[in-house]
């Protein structure tokens, strides 16, 4: 271990102005923590992963009630302009509408990445993902993830099979216990997948339509809707719900409780993201932000954020620090595995599919 690894170290484990000088750095180096307001995925940042972060960057987050990327650039858009220093969202989702359709249309502020040395070390993975124009940098993916379906194997007894589609989600075999996820793109960009459709971000209105008709014929199965993993993870927890729309972490999370939760790989396509961060426009404090940033980059950081979450993080050095066995489980290998593969893709008219989910939820 290098004395600069030790230092870093010292400083996560004991944090503060104590902490600079038992590592002999400065104590200036860890003055008064500025605070931002952030808007970004609550189940990275978590214990250890939070506090770490907040250490590494010297900046106290307060972060909001995050929904989806659906949100995100609602938010980003709405009248008065974006409230918080740092957002994120599935990177191809947020790349039309924050970049805009030509050079100056940019809702995000220009990341320098000479203050983000751990930007060097992003894992081949995901450098397609870095999202950049005239030569500036706007959104960088931290981590990344894939949605499935997920269910409990004490309940849902069925062959192999029969548990790798998007199809377990409208079983009527399973009616009044399955829960799906309260966001306009995801759930009906799944439905559309099982109906057939290989490319639903080109989807027509009328088809949109169909997409919506199929999941209302369907709602009688559903026992919830869901909006955050920590509602998923209670219902599944309790039992009342046995499948469900499928996030990482909320299997992560019942495995570590005990419960077999298993994840269905869905032979139409498993949805493989990465989750883009920027700042916005209006950003005040850009070098905070970029602290926040480099610091969930920073090696430790990012491979406790894979074993806090199960999201494989975008630092190729914090993955280096998973045992094999960890980087399998977390699906580093997942485009080896002979699995169909796709990804979201912006729509044509993303306010589409919303009135279609509004149509679903209210029916």
């Amino acid at each position: 271990m290098t004395q600069d690894s030790l230092n870093r170290r010292q400083i996560l484990a004991a944090g503060g102005l104590g902490a600079a000088a038992a590592a002999g750095l400065p104590v200036s180096a860890l003055a008064a923590p500025k605070r931002l307001d952030v808007l970004i995925l609550a189940s990275v940042m978590q214990d250890p992963v939070g506090p770490m972060v907040e250490r590494l960057s010297n900046v106290t987050l307060n972060n909001g009630p995050y929904l989806s990327s659906a949100d995100v650039i609602a938010r980003i858009n709405a009248p008065g302009g974006p409230r918080h220093a740092l957002y994120c969202g599935v990177t191809e989702i947020l790349r039309q509408p924050v970049m805009g359709a030509a050079s100056g249309d940019e809702k995000a502020f220009p990341i320098d990445p000479a203050k983000m040395p751990n930007l060097a070390d992003l894992s081949d993975l995901v450098k397609s993902d870095v999202i950049e124009r005239d030569g500036k940098t706007f959104i960088i993916p931290l981590f990344w993830g894939f949605d499935t379906v997920i269910y409990n194997k004490a309940e849902v007894k069925l062959p192999e099979e029969e548990t790798n589609t998007f199809g377990l989600l409208y079983d009527d075999r399973f009616a009044g216990r399955i829960a799906w996820l309260d966001q306009p793109y995801y759930s009906l960009y799944a439905a559309a997948l099982y109906l057939g459709h290989s490319a639903p971000e080109k989807a027509t209105r009328a088809e949109i339509g169909e997409f919506a008709k199929f999941m209302i014929s369907k709602k009688k199965n559903v026992r919830a809707l869901w909006q955050t993993q920590a509602q998923a993870i209670n219902l599944m927890g309790s039992g009342e719900c046995v499948i469900s729309s499928g996030q990482i972490p909320i299997r992560v999370t019942l495995n570590r409780r005990g419960m077999d939760i298993a994840t269905g790989w869905p032979k139409e396509g498993v949805i493989v993201w990465t989750e883009g961060y920027f700042m916005p426009k209006n950003v005040r404090d850009p070098a905070a932000a970029q602290a926040v940033l480099n610091a969930v980059l920073d090696p430790e950081v990012g491979a406790a954020l894979t074993r806090l979450s199960g999201y494989p993080t975008a630092s190729a050095k914090g993955a280096a620090l998973l045992t094999p066995e960890e980087r399998r489980q977390a699906g580093f290998d997942i485009k080896e595995r002979g699995l169909k593969i796709t990804g979201y893709r912006f729509p044509s008219d993303l306010s589409e599919w919303v009135e279609a989910w509004n149509r679903v939820k209210s029916a």
